[in-house]
């Protein structure tokens, strides 16, 4: 594995490399952010993710589901989720 200097370093003289290029997972989190490719999430995701599955989750808890059983099927975490389930 290269240090990260080597990386930032490659970078700033070989502007033409992408991520792609870069195959452990430091390597590739200091180039995107080198390169400005992170990842950004749009305003009001968290919002829509929780309408998205907070009536599911509240039918599979009324239908006696386990509320780690109920993260696991929605891919969410298990603290999320009981937040989720106090609040509602």
């Amino acid at each position: 594995m290269r240090p990260a200097t080597n990386c930032i370093r490659t970078l700033s003289h070989r502007p033409d490399l992408s991520p792609g290029h870069f195959h452990d997972i430091d390597s590739i989190k200091i180039a995107e952010s080198v390169l400005g490719l992170r990842h950004k999430q749009r305003p009001g995701y968290k919002k829509a993710r929780k309408l998205r599955l907070l009536p599911k989750a509240l039918i599979l808890r009324k239908q006696g589901m386990h509320q780690a059983e109920i993260a696991r099927k929605l891919n969410m975490p298990r603290s999320t989720l009981h937040d989720w389930l106090k609040k509602a």
